[in-house]
């Protein structure tokens, strides 16, 4: 009782500065509508969000909070700045302005860029006796399995237990966060039971329809359709390669060879980005009410998305051709592709 007292007499210290703007961003959407109301055409009815009903109708864009430039200059001059690069990090500066999530964030980084200096020692020391013999080699990746096997399990026990003695320190140990409903959702206003005021309500038998029929359909068909074209790709591929052999084409014309590559990295970067607006728009469309429902389910579907477009010819190139030059040039075709598709969009 008395840490929670602590600083109370001081208002700049009692509460950290994340701490203030979640208590304005509460209470900003605790505003509600007192009676129905139509404004430019918009329909607002009683005991709704202003806040919500406002980034709904895009009367507001987006509501962020100001920066403190006193406080970010001290961060900088903490943190940022390249000469404090084998300084620890600020953690306790970082948690009072963006919060306990960056900070433990940061505290993970930390954390697990100092742990890789393990494997990068016995990495290392394999790599510099590898290649003297097959059989010394087949033994060291043996060893080099065991021992990442063993890095990976250390790292997750004692990272667990430094993020409880951060949760501990912090108190946020065992602390569950409540939700508001998201500022788009939808549905009918009725009263509620429990706060006996008026809510948005949207049936979960209607949200299983859609994703029955509309976006298990829709991901299978955009799956199957770019699967279609990466075979036709490794056809397009095999044609060009066996033309080369027998002496089709003339020496000059091997640089067609980068042709298929490129057209696979192409095809795999603009279907990712459409899978991202298809993704976003099913999941807007499925309705979720909490924040966190809509981005596991955003992100679940782009991990299928992505198992498929960016992975599937990798794993094909890999572990069924065998052909690690050209598992190389695919992949460097790609990183090249991604970053000019990037800078073009």
């Amino acid at each position: 009782y008395s840490a929670i007292r602590l600083g109370v007499e001081d208002e700049d210290k009692f509460f950290s500065t994340q701490e203030r703007q979640s208590i304005v961003f509460h209470l900003l959407y605790s505003i509600r509508i007192l009676e129905n109301e139509t404004l430019n055409g918009i329909k607002f009815k009683i005991d709704q969000s202003l806040i919500q009903r406002g980034l709904e109708k895009k009367l507001i864009s987006q509501v962020i909070p100001l920066h403190n430039k006193e406080q970010l200059n001290h961060l900088r001059e903490t943190w940022v700045w390249p000469k404090n690069i084998f300084k620890a990090q600020p953690i306790v500066d970082i948690r009072q302005y963006f919060g306990v999530k960056i900070a433990l964030y940061f505290c993970w980084l930390s954390f697990y860029t100092r742990a890789l200096c393990l494997p990068a020692l016995y990495g290392t020391y394999i790599w510099y006796y590898s290649g003297q013999s097959q059989e010394l080699d087949d033994k060291l990746f043996i060893i080099h399995s065991l021992l990442n096997i063993i890095w990976a399990t250390g790292f997750l026990i004692f990272w667990r237990r430094r993020q409880a003695e951060l949760a501990y320190e912090w108190n946020t140990l065992d602390m569950e966060q409540l939700e508001d409903t998201r500022a788009t959702y939808k549905g009918q206003l009725r009263r509620s039971p429990v706060t006996n005021k008026y809510a948005p309500y949207y049936p979960a038998w209607k949200r299983l329809l859609f994703r029955l029929l509309v976006t298990m359909p829709m991901l299978i068909f955009n799956l199957v359709l770019v699967s279609f074209c990466i075979l036709i790709i490794f056809r397009f591929q095999a044609w060009i390669d066996r033309q080369l052999k027998l002496g089709h084409l003339p020496s000059l014309m091997s640089l067609t060879q980068l042709l298929p590559k490129i057209l696979l990295a192409l095809v795999t970067t603009v279907f990712d980005d459409v899978y991202k607006r298809v993704c976003r728009w099913l999941t807007d469309k499925e309705n979720y009410r909490e924040q966190r429902t809509h981005d596991n389910q955003m992100i679940a579907k782009m991990f299928a998305c992505a198992c498929v477009n960016s992975y599937l010819s990798v794993f094909y190139i890999a572990f069924f051709t065998h052909t690690h030059i050209r598992l190389s040039d695919q992949l460097i075709t790609i990183f090249v592709i991604k970053q000019f598709w990037d800078h073009v969009k």
